[in-house]
């Protein structure tokens, strides 16, 4: 998927025969005989990323003019390459087909342990509870994370620049506030290009994308519909999604990568067993031969009736009843490196962790160490990749725990200080190259350690402005990156003092005139913050279509009103919304939660066509926006329109994972599925072939 615009020229798809092991390249990425990579097999150029933000080089896109790599005695077919039309933004009334009540009588989980979806608050009182999700605005306390990433790998060019770390101490400093822009419309904008790096799953869906974020504290929650299970152990369907992200392991200070959770994460739970269980273990009718004395014997908790969960019910029994999955580690998060953040809220991240991305990344010795570590772990447990949320390069009070006093002397970590305004935390300018050259050397020895099939490099991105003006050169992270999910959710949230969904496809003349969002733990105004902004924004400062996966959320975020009077959009409130029975966190609930109110009765649904989102107000006068079927066709509509790859769903736990309030077990995840449909009949790829050869 390359786009050859220096050249100027047009080309048709040509479709070759190659010998893949053989045939040399005879020209380089530039189209000379000199140019980069030149003279390299077509074998060993397969899968690399070779141009600035190209994509891979797939064996196609070898034969027709990548590297003219085409065997002398071969000739050439020329097909015709057909564009996919985009289609139209509808909307259709959405209903709830409940079976039984949800009664969710149990208490709200620990934040601590269970990890739910963080979010900011503007009164910066309470530590922030983890949960990867969408980029952050409030000012200390913490905000949504999670998603994911982008493309191919050059050949090592700059070096790496020594970014010393400092000391713990927190304190936020505000973002870069950016300039008023115009509001978005939905016009397309360039198509993608097919990334070739996984096969289609078998349900009928062509080269699309459709990532999930599954996270191993969902088990730990009470109340309706939760078992005590993950969503593997109750059989998670085969076809949903084309991606797995497992969030979250950590990141030690010695840059290694371990669970942060046997209990959920390894086979029966059992700590000290640290592997994948022996293969034989997973055939449910193994006989032990007795008559061996050294013969295998599958004992607890490798026993073949075991039920799988965390790591190998994605990567063994996923991949068994569909092989076209790929997995991903997800490591990072809100509150790995919030600064601000006790370790003691936060499972021993927060202050204590927050510093680690920026110190990996400013040395290549530091970094080339991480990627071996990485690559052990996931070949170990058997991952196609690794999904990389730092959160977020360069920013302050996320990679840097060192306090400041307003005169920029350091200061004594002193939290409460920081809150009250009279301690301040520094950006780190270095991770701005440093998380580029990360990048660069990760997918390096990502493709020595296996040339012909190299783990996955993805990142999970934030999407508010100033966060992306401040963390993010994104031309140069779309060269080394497989895929980038935008964390298109958390647009608005408890953190702010008035009313707002938590994914608005498109924003308003009065929503920017109010400003407010995700922008680095800052309230910013001036822009039109929504989804439509963000895609459009990382489109045009050198994305690619074909990179970029867009967020649903399967949650909400929610309010208490001031007044029953003023129930609209960008209403005026008192504060953050009651924890969820199951969620267990204030200002935040499950989509499975929020269906549950409208069952009940106790609830009704509004419909906002402006900003093509859906919000309940609930009888004792909460305020909550969210997404359902009528946003989600809006929204893929939208993501049709711009050629994207596909979505990224934040996370698997919160949708009705059991159908109770959706007619039963056949209608499991309403949400996923509904995304899943409308992108089985799409093909981002149809597009890209035309306009890649065409230099655009």
């Amino acid at each position: 998927m390359f786009f050859f615009a220096e050249l100027a020229v047009s080309f048709l798809l040509v479709v070759t025969s190659i010998n893949a092991a053989t045939t040399p390249c005879v020209n380089g990425v530039d189209g000379t005989p000199a140019g980069q990579f030149a003279g390299w097999t077509c074998a060993g150029l397969a899968g690399l990323l070779l141009g600035p933000g190209q994509g891979y080089c797939t064996m196609a896109d070898l034969s027709v003019a990548c590297c003219v790599c085409v065997d002398s005695n071969t000739t050439p077919t020329t097909t015709p390459a057909t564009l996919h039309p985009t289609a139209q933004t509808t909307t259709q009334p959405v209903t709830l087909h409940p079976t039984n009540p949800a009664t969710n009588p149990a208490t709200p989980t620990n934040a601590a342990t269970s990890n739910p979806t963080p979010n900011p608050t503007a009164n910066p009182t309470a530590q922030v509870t983890p949960n990867p999700t969408a980029s952050p605005v409030a000012s200390v306390t913490a905000n949504p994370t999670a998603a994911v990433t982008p493309n191919p790998t050059p050949s090592p060019t700059a070096a790496v620049t020594s970014n010393p770390t400092a000391q713990v101490t927190p304190n936020p400093t505000p973002s870069p506030t950016p300039s008023p822009t115009a509001q978005v419309t939905p016009n397309p904008t360039s198509s993608p290009t097919n990334a070739g790096t996984s096969s289609p799953p078998p349900s009928g869906a062509t080269d699309s994308w459709n990532v999930c974020y599954f996270t191993n504290w969902a088990r730990y929650r009470n109340g309706e519909p939760n078992t005590g299970k993950d969503v593997f152990e109750m059989d998670f369907p085969a076809d949903l999604c084309t991606h797995f992200m497992y969030g979250f392991a950590t990141v030690t200070q010695d840059f290694d990568v371990k669970s942060n959770d046997p209990n959920a994460d390894h086979p029966s739970g059992h700590t000290a067993q640290d592997e994948l269980c022996d293969p034989r273990c997973n055939d449910p009718n193994f006989t032990v031969d007795w008559s061996d004395p050294n013969g295998l014997r599958c004992d607890w908790p490798c026993n073949p009736t075991r039920k799988m969960r965390g790591y190998e019910a994605m990567n063994v029994g996923m991949k068994q009843k569909n092989p076209n999955i790929k997995s991903l580690i997800s490591v990072g998060g809100w509150n790995f490196n919030d600064c601000a953040a006790s370790p003691s809220d936060t499972v021993g991240q927060g202050y204590a962790t927050c510093e680690i991305f920026s110190t990996i990344a400013s040395s290549e010795a530091n970094i080339r160490l991480f990627a071996k570590n990485v690559i052990a772990f996931t070949r170990k447990w058997g991952f196609d990749g690794f999904d990389l949320d730092w959160e977020y390069p360069v920013v302050a009070g996320h990679n840097s725990a060192q306090m400041y006093e307003l005169d920029g002397s350091p200061a004594a970590y002193n939290i409460n200080r920081l809150r009250a305004g009279e301690l301040v935390f520094h950006e780190v300018p270095a991770d701005r190259v440093n998380y580029i050259n990360m990048l660069r050397i990760m997918k390096e020895e990502f493709y020595n350690e296996n040339p012909t099939n190299p783990l996955l490099l993805t990142a999970a991105v934030g999407v508010g402005k100033s966060t992306v003006e401040t963390a993010y050169d994104i031309p140069e992270m779309s060269k080394y990156l497989d895929q980038i999910n935008l964390m298109t959710y958390d647009m608005h949230g408890g953190w702010e003092s008035r009313t707002g969904c938590n994914a608005n496809l498109y924003a308003t003349a009065e929503d920017v005139e109010y400003g407010g969002g995700v922008g680095a733990g800052e309230a910013v105004a001036g822009y039109p913050l929504s989804v439509s902004w963000a895609v459009d924004y990382w489109l045009d400062h050198g994305a690619k279509p074909e990179q970029l996966t867009m967020g649903l959320g399967t949650y909400g975020r929610g309010w208490k009103l001031q007044s029953m009077a003023d129930t609209g959009y960008n209403a005026p409130v008192l504060g953050v919304s009651t924890p969820g029975p199951s969620s267990g966190e204030a200002g935040y609930l499950a989509y499975y939660e929020i269906a549950a109110k409208l069952f009940e009765g106790s609830a009704t649904r509004h419909y906002d066509y402006d900003r093509e989102c859906p919000y309940i107000v609930t009888d004792d006068g909460e305020w909550i926006g969210y997404d359902d079927e009528q946003s989600y066709l809006a929204k893929m509509n939208f993501l049709k329109s711009r050629n994207l790859r596909g979505t990224m769903v934040w996370a698997l736990d919160l949708d009705d994972f059991t159908g109770h309030l959706h007619g039963g077990a056949s209608n499991r995840y309403p949400l996923i599925q509904f995304a899943r449909d409308e992108l089985k009949d799409y093909s981002p790829s149809q597009t890209s072939s035309v306009r890649r050869l065409q230099g655009n």
